[in-house]
């Protein structure tokens, strides 16, 4: 119950083992925990904020770190010379 005395509204039900913090997510990919927020806010890996805690889907980080390795040098095309 809360302060109120109402009901806390339902969660849905998570396997939380799915899951991983943005800090764990950050030690696994070598980034930078707000460049693995802006991955997952970019659509470009999956997960959700929890309250004030960003989990993400462990699975999806292991996808996503795989199309960039198999991009290698390949991902940085596109980008100007002077941003290098």
């Amino acid at each position: 119950m809360t302060s109120n005395g109402q009901q806390p509204p339902a969660m849905d039900k998570v396997n939380l083992a799915d899951y991983i913090t943005a800090d764990e997510a950050a030690d696994i990919s070598g980034y930078d925990v707000q460049h693995v927020r802006r991955l997952m806010r970019a659509h470009k890996i999956k997960g959700r904020k929890a309250g004030q805690v960003w989990l993400i889907e462990r699975d999806s980080l292991r996808e996503y770190l795989a199309k960039v390795k198999a991009l290698g040098t390949k991902k940085y095309i596109g980008i100007p010379q002077d941003c290098e």
